[in-house]
Formats: C-alpha cells, sequence, structure tokens
C-alpha cells in the first residue's frame, strides 16, 4: 500500500516543492521518471543528509504495517472439510462431489 504523506513529503524534501504543488502536478509516470533519475543521481539534500550521518533507515519495526493499513487481511488456514460446510451453509457449490 502507498503512503501518500510519506511519499509526497520525499519528494517535498528533495524537490523544494509545497505538497498541494505535488499533488496537483506529479502524475505517477512522472514520479516513476524522477525516482529513476533520483536513483542515478540523488539530490544534494540526500547526498547531504547521508554525508552528515542524518539519514537513518527505516528499522525493521518501524517497517511494520498496522492490520488496516495492510491490502490483505491474514486468515488461518481451514482444512478442506471445514470450507465445505461453509460453503453449503450458504448455499455454494463445493470442491467435492
Amino acid at each position: 500500500m502507498i503512503d501518500w504523506l510519506e511519499l509526497y513529503a520525499g519528494i517535498a524534501y528533495r524537490t523544494g516543492w509545497s505538497i498541494p504543488h505535488i499533488r496537483e502536478e506529479i502524475d505517477l509516470p512522472t514520479l516513476a521518471a524522477m525516482r529513476e533519475q533520483w536513483e542515478q543521481y540523488p539530490p544534494l539534500p540526500v547526498m547531504v543528509a547521508h554525508y552528515l550521518g542524518a539519514a537513518k533507515p527505516k528499522t525493521p519495526e518501524s517497517q511494520i504495517e498496522r492490520l488496516e493499513d495492510q491490502d490483505f487481511i491474514p486468515v488461518n488456514r481451514m482444512p478442506a472439510h471445514e470450507f465445505d460446510a461453509l460453503l453449503e451453509t450458504i448455499g455454494l457449490p463445493t470442491g467435492t462431489p
């Protein structure tokens, strides 16, 4: 899932543009081209932050998404006979004859 606020903040940091300007003027193809360019030629603020040690990579703990932010809901595995019984209760065909 895309964290739009983090994305806008990153663009603003690298370019000096305002968030409203970014929202109105940048489309996804342009963003992709900018990110490719920045991988090859990092913007000056990024290079300075890395040089001075101010750029800190995210720790694995900070990258854990909250459940409601995930694109899927984790589920437990269900045995086939229980799944077939569930399908039958709601009137759907089962995988067994």
